[in-house]
């Protein structure tokens, strides 16, 4: 473990899930835009540049696309300065250090859940997820 790693206790990483609720909202909807531009410019490609945008079109396409990944890239950083970790962007979900009758494991959290309710070993990921 580094030794930078929080270790939440359940009440202190509960208080950071309005702050969390913002910032994985935003990167969901921030991520949507650039799927949406990507997806668009795909179709494009497949069909031999039928509906070609202008150029300029595709540089702001561009230009945006950088942003947004700028922009998700500083919010994971927001998550990981409070001391959690964002383990899958389209499904909202984060982690928590948590120690669980002596065993260092984690606090899981998926976005839309009103508190956290369940927990994982290091190594199992959501699919190995426990309830409380």
């Amino acid at each position: 473990m580094d030794e930078e790693e929080r270790i939440f206790n359940y009440e202190e990483a509960n208080n950071l899930l309005p702050k969390l609720t913002k910032v994985m909202s935003e990167i969901r909807e921030i991520r949507g835009v650039m799927l949406k531009i990507m997806v668009s410019k795909h179709e494009i490609a497949r069909t031999n540049g039928q509906g070609f945008s202008s150029q300029s079109e595709i540089l702001k396409d561009i230009t945006e696309v950088a942003t947004s990944a700028n922009r998700i890239r500083d919010l994971i950083e927001v998550v990981q300065e409070l001391g959690a970790e964002v383990k899958d962007i389209d499904a909202g979900l984060v982690d928590f250090l948590y120690m669980r009758r002596g065993e260092l494991v984690y606090l899981c959290w998926k976005l839309g859940e009103e508190k956290i309710r369940y927990w994982h070993e290091l190594d199992s990921g959501y699919s190995g997820r426990k309830p409380l």
